[in-house]
């Protein structure tokens, strides 16, 4: 597939393609892909794009909100409310209150490449936590019906190192 540069503003040193998954973000019918750039103007992106024929088509895009986050440096496609469409989580591993706490936002899918910030998760909002760095679907196990995913925080608790686990439900 080609990706045409001029869909996306992109720039030099963006890291475009530091994270990528894949996912049902337009349609069950259909794989997209999503691909973060951390570095993307200081406060990082991240980008949905659809297949149209042997092209890559951005069909969504979302900033950071804090410089030096890397936010996109981490991505997970998972359906979290059983509605058929991948919603994504984006880690922010690097976004600070005090020092480098992080965090994940969360999109809910609403299909044809429209995605909503439905929350912004913190886990202990520990300080030089990096929660967020790795992101991982687990499958439902919680066996509720829904899928669950596991943030890792790998420098909380003087880089001990922390795991979250959230559960999904039927509004993500």
């Amino acid at each position: 597939y080609n990706l045409n540069k001029d869909t996306i503003d992109s720039h030099r040193y963006s890291y475009l393609g530091y994270a990528v998954t894949a996912g049902h973000f337009s349609s069950p019918d259909m794989i997209d892909i999503a691909a973060g750039a951390p570095q993307h103007n200081g406060v990082g992106k991240v980008y949905i794009f659809k297949t149209d024929g042997a092209s890559l088509v951005k069909s969504f895009q979302a900033s950071g909100k804090m410089m030096g986050s890397y936010f996109g440096s981490s991505l997970c496609a998972v359906d979290l409310n059983q509605d058929g469409l991948s919603d994504l989580l984006v880690g922010a591993p690097m976004h600070s209150q005090l020092r480098d706490e992080g965090q994940v936002s969360v999109y809910i899918s609403k299909g044809n490449g429209v995605m909503e910030e439905d929350a912004v998760l913190t886990g202990d909002n520990a300080f030089n936590a990096h929660f967020g760095e790795c992101l991982a679907a687990i499958g439902d196990i919680d066996d509720d019906g829904y899928q669950d995913v596991a943030i890792g925080a790998p420098k909380e608790d003087d880089y001990g190192g922390a795991v979250y686990i959230y559960h999904g439900d039927a509004t993500g």
